[in-house]
């Protein structure tokens, strides 16, 4: 049975949105995805090539596009400028996450050290006050989404369900 649910974003716009552009500028690249002595710091707490990697890759993700590395693909260039930071090589990466808690755990820890939170009721109406003027001006999804995602990077909010490891 059909749903009655209206599509917002058809599947070219949810691919869109749930993707890392191939396409960055070497300066995009740059501001998105170069890594702070802080966060080298953090990262470096992992002993394993494939789990800082991975660990890198997840934070990068949080902030750009503001996606867990669960819902992204990551482009080879974006993953080839990650690895130069750690000197790691880019296909040790395809080791990260054969025990598949250890995601789960770096996203944990990943939300403890920079304060992300979980996407719960409380976020989700503090959205819909975010979003009631754009939606109140048009009916278009895109600029609501949009602006959704934008929210969830501004505020920390992993808006990606996981299970929850304290």
């Amino acid at each position: 049975m059909p749903s009655k649910t209206p599509e917002l974003l058809s599947d070219e716009q949810r691919v869109a949105f749930t993707s890392i552009p191939d396409d960055l500028s070497e300066r995009e690249l740059a501001y998105h995805y170069t890594l702070t002595e802080g966060d080298l710091a953090v990262i470096n707490r992992h002993r394993r090539p494939h789990n800082r990697l991975g660990f890198a890759v997840q934070l990068c993700t949080l902030r750009f596009p503001g996606r867990t590395i669960a819902e992204v693909e990551i482009p080879e260039r974006v993953m080839a400028y990650i690895a130069s930071q750690l000197q790691v090589r880019p296909e040790v990466f395809e080791e990260y996450g054969r025990r598949e808690n250890t995601i789960f755990e770096h996203l944990a820890e990943i939300r403890q050290e920079y304060d992300y939170r979980n996407c719960g009721w409380h976020e989700m109406r503090s959205l819909a006050r975010v979003l009631m003027p754009t939606a109140m001006e048009s009916e278009r999804s895109i600029p609501l989404v949009e602006a959704a995602l934008d929210y969830f990077v501004r505020e920390y909010i992993a808006a990606s369900p996981g299970p929850e490891v304290e």
